[in-house]
């Protein structure tokens, strides 16, 4: 099944792959980019899930090239939700706390509000926040950054 996934993403980005066999119509780097992108394994939080409804809790998350990268985790309508706690506008940071309305986070840099399901600036004054990949395992987060 699982190269049944492969081979639909890699036919999907319109590349000629074969999941098991050579790839020797891909370059190396653009091979090892394009599976990293899409077989990585997701760091795990632990205690990440532990948010109340319509909060939003920073957590830093280490990740395998050696970087971190800080997160803003929060839950709406019973779903974990995650945004870069890195602010777009100006390079603030999203603050954690209560959600505004029960679903936009705020930089309190120049009171930025965006919503935590899509990213998105409620004036569309600058660009929308990365939306983080996550997903809720028992009481700990796994996050794909």
């Amino acid at each position: 099944m699982r190269d049944g996934i492969a081979h639909a993403r890699c036919v999907f980005l319109g590349i000629a792959l074969r999941v098991g066999g050579p790839a020797a119509s891909i370059p190396g780097p653009v091979f090892e980019s394009l599976r990293s992108r899409f077989f990585r394994k997701p760091t795990l939080i632990p205690g990440g899930a532990n948010v109340p409804e319509g909060e939003a809790r920073s957590h830093r998350v280490e990740l395998p090239d050696g970087s971190s990268l800080g997160i803003l985790i929060s839950r709406v309508d019973g779903r974990l939700r995650a945004l870069d706690s890195l602010c777009p506008h100006a390079g603030g940071r999203i603050s954690q706390g209560p959600l505004a309305g029960g679903v936009e986070a705020v930089c309190p840099l120049h009171l930025m509000y965006f919503n935590v399901k899509d990213g998105c600036e409620r004036t569309d004054s600058c660009a929308p926040a990365r939306v983080i990949r996550i997903r809720e395992r028992g009481g700990d987060a796994a996050v794909w950054a």
